[in-house]
């Protein structure tokens, strides 16, 4: 638990409504006033809450809104991708700070050792919370990556020095699709008691996460759902995992290459002038929504949410879309809701602090729904319905 279960209440309700006074939190949690008011000024101390200017409303003494403090309190996110690691820190209203650190390296030990001369760089001063996400699978009891794109060949990579060099605040390491899910989750305000499918979609990166009402499966070992490594019998390059037909080697520029034998095709670019007379796209795209509906047969979501850099592309979604419903059981395919999420751009390593700042929010040292006695029925940021 990073924060006593009240003060991530606290900062859970002012996120929702936005400012509150001292009375508004006693309406909300049902606590007495004076008990609100120490639990205000021991948040105001600790850095967490700020007094906004005073607000007249009627006769009497103005009221002072409290609000989260964006200046005292922070967290840092630091992401392993394949072939590279970056960091940042972000305030506690998820803004970033400061700039963003990234290094380059195939090998695990020389990745491991930039992050750890990222978080020196950026400082422990006022960070409340770590998060780690990664490609692939980790195991956060022994703290090391067990096989990712970030780390390969390497099958096991600790990450003690890291833990280390974080010193005593607390880490959270999970998965990217993970982060990411903790980014949607506080970001949307969408009913968390819904269970759903969220799928990030990239040239030659497939990945996914299934939040069984607002929590995330994480299975025997904490990874994503590995959306990219189901395999097709279909004929692609080698993937990361060794074999051949993974869902990602389907979705990218090198199968597109291959089936129109164009060595400059470019999926990304192909999508953006999508034409249903392309057939090698048409096929990549049938594939890849096959797999998408063999997932939603199984594990039958209330809502598919699909992201990334492929999803910028409205054919794309739309496409994709129109697979998924026919090629799911009836009834599913008239159930289920299919979205684009067409998010404001976040980082990996940006994804990785709000992992943090997920915990944070809850009150719980890990990924967990947000909590329905104070979800406000507050309208969510934009996401297009792809009906």
């Amino acid at each position: 638990m990073i924060l006593p279960s009240r003060q991530s209440q606290v900062l859970q309700l002012i996120r929702r409504h936005g400012p509150l006074s001292r009375q508004e939190l006693h309406r909300y949690m049902q606590l007495r006033p004076n008990t609100v008011g120490e639990l205000a000024a021991e948040m105001i101390r600790q850095g967490l809450l700020r007094e906004s200017g005073p607000q007249s409303i009627g006769p009497g003494r103005p009221r002072r809104p409290l609000e989260i403090d964006g200046r005292r309190r922070r967290v840092i996110g630091v992401a392993f991708e394949a072939g590279r690691v970056s960091a940042c820190d972000l305030n506690l209203l998820g803004r970033r700070l400061g700039v963003q650190y990234e290094h380059a390296a195939r090998q695990a030990k020389e990745l491991v050792t930039a992050a750890c001369g990222f978080v020196e760089r950026i400082g422990l001063d006022g960070v409340l919370a770590v998060g780690i996400s990664t490609t692939g699978f980790v195991d956060p009891q022994s703290r090391c990556i067990l096989r990712s794109s970030a780390t390969a060949p390497q099958p096991c990579t600790p990450l003690d020095s890291l833990y280390t060099a974080v010193g005593d605040r607390p880490v959270l390491l999970a998965n990217n699709m993970h982060a990411l899910a903790a980014y949607w989750l506080l970001s949307q305000h969408q009913d968390h008691q819904e269970d759903v499918l969220l799928t990030h979609m990239g040239d030659g990166a497939v990945g996914a996460v299934f939040l069984a009402a607002g929590k995330p499966n994480r299975g025997c070992v904490t990874g994503g759902n590995e959306l990219g490594h189901m395999r097709l019998p279909v004929d692609t390059d080698q993937c990361i995992c060794g074999r051949r037909g993974c869902l990602e080697r389907i979705c990218s520029s090198a199968h597109l290459q291959r089936l129109s034998s164009d060595p400059a095709a470019n999926l990304i670019q192909r999508l953006r002038s999508f034409h249903p007379a392309d057939e090698p796209l048409v096929r990549i795209l049938e594939q890849v929504g096959l797999g998408l509906a063999n997932l939603v047969d199984f594990l039958r979501p209330h809502r598919v949410v699909i992201t990334g850099p492929l999803a910028q592309c409205p054919a794309f979604g739309n496409y994709l879309a129109q697979v998924i419903r026919r090629s799911t059981l009836i009834p599913l395919g008239d159930w289920v809701k299919i979205d684009v999420w067409d998010r404001p751009r976040c980082t990996a390593a940006e994804a990785g602090a709000w992992l943090a700042l997920a915990a944070i929010y809850q009150g719980e040292g890990e990924l967990p729904g947000l909590s329905s006695p104070f979800r406000a029925g507050k309208t969510p940021r934009r996401t297009a319905i792809v009906r």
